[in-house]
């Protein structure tokens, strides 16, 4: 058998096992897999990172390549590669206006907010893919990828209306709004979930992806069905309340435009369970719990069954004892389990990001180990 079809009924395995795990299937063999961090500059170990990752794009597709490749070599999980034409998190954003920050050796940063008052917000126009902010240079390179790379192109990093507009507006001023100025806030979102969609259109337009179709985000492949992945990180920031007025309404809309789709957060948004379970075309939750498996724990009790939940986070420093307490705490069935691996940080026992040395993927196949026969110990203890 050739190496290629050798790949090709691996990846058939991986999807497989995904579908049963957005099926909420029973947990007979979980998708596991360790995302390389194949795109980010963060956690890269200097001397694997090109001084001019962010500036050409045959730059891009043979560092994200490499990574996808050595990957592939090395660990025997269900990660599907896939290129992201990545400029950092801001990209809506500085479509509106915003200004875009550059660092050496940093993934790309809004520098910061272009809305300091509620006349600033009359004057946004929505962005146009073809000509705002860093748009043009996305699709410029999404195109270069598909022409000359190996692996399907994906979209860039897709932050949600939410975390967006707290890059146009600053944390401060978003927050006040919602209580000072409830129906400027909805004006945001409205333009912001529309620009989105426009926006993740354009996208595919270039990739070839069809609009239900999501080619990968954080490293974790879509069944068809499924064609969108929104960031939300600032969700866990706000009160129940506050998110069920200002942020709930929109993403169904964005969901929909695309079929269904994921939601991403890190941290504890156990407290917004019962309005995320209701949240129409909403197909799975990536979540991260920072290092307190109990907070992803507390998640599934509250979303009762009712949405699959992909674990996510920088993979922990002690892989036997953490893994060991979050499956614990937890139902395997409609789980994936993806941590993140790279070369400089790790989950710490206390919780957050802690520095280490490492090679990714002589880590990933330690923590592959250790989730695997874990998985298999929980497994044979509920059947007895």
């Amino acid at each position: 058998m050739k190496p290629d079809q050798n790949r090709s009924l691996r990846f058939a395995k991986t999807q497989t096992r995904i579908r049963a795990a957005f099926d909420m299937a029973d947990p007979v063999d979980p998708p596991v897999m360790v995302w390389p961090l194949h795109y980010i500059a963060w956690g890269t170990a200097p001397d694997r990172l090109p001084p001019d990752l962010f500036d050409k794009p045959e730059v891009m597709t043979e560092f994200q390549t490499r990574f996808c490749e050595e990957h592939l070599d090395t660990v025997d999980d269900d990660f599907q590669p896939y290129l992201t034409p990545y400029l950092g998190t801001g990209i809506l954003a500085a479509g509106f206006g915003c200004r875009m920050h550059f660092a050496p050796g940093r993934d790309p940063s809004v520098a910061a907010p272009c809305v300091e008052t509620p006349a600033d917000v009359a004057k946004l126009k929505m962005p146009d893919p073809e000509r705002d902010g860093l748009m043009p240079r996305v699709l410029e390179w999404a195109a270069y990828m598909r022409a000359h790379g190996t692996y399907p192109v994906a979209l860039t990093d897709s932050q949600s209306p939410l975390d967006e507009l707290i890059l146009v507006c600053g944390h401060e001023r978003l927050y006040l709004w919602m209580y000072d100025e409830p129906n400027l806030v909805h004006d945001l979102f409205a333009m912001a979930t529309e620009a989105m969609i426009a926006w993740v259109k354009a996208q595919k337009k270039v990739t070839g992806a069809a609009l239900d179709e999501c080619r990968g985000e954080q490293g974790i492949w879509a069944p068809p069905g499924c064609g969108v992945w929104l960031a939300d990180d600032e969700a866990v920031n706000l009160a129940p309340s506050l998110y069920e007025e200002f942020v709930a309404p929109y993403y169904p809309r964005i969901f929909r435009a695309f079929g269904t789709g994921i939601l991403h957060f890190c941290g504890n948004g156990a407290h917004l369970a019962p309005i995320l379970r209701r949240m129409d075309g909403l197909r799975a939750i990536n979540t991260g719990p920072m290092g307190r498996p109990a907070n992803f724990a507390a998640l599934q009790r509250g979303l009762n069954g009712a949405v699959p939940l992909i674990y996510q986070e920088v993979s922990p420093r002690h892989p036997d004892r953490y893994f060991g307490e979050l499956l614990r705490l937890i139902d395997l069935r409609g789980v994936f389990f993806a941590p993140q691996v790279c070369d400089l940080a790790a989950t710490g026992d206390e919780g957050g990001p802690v520095d280490v040395v490492q090679d990714r993927h002589a880590a990933a196949v330690e923590i592959l180990a250790a989730l695997r026969r874990l998985i298999e110990a929980k497994k044979s203890a509920v059947a007895s």
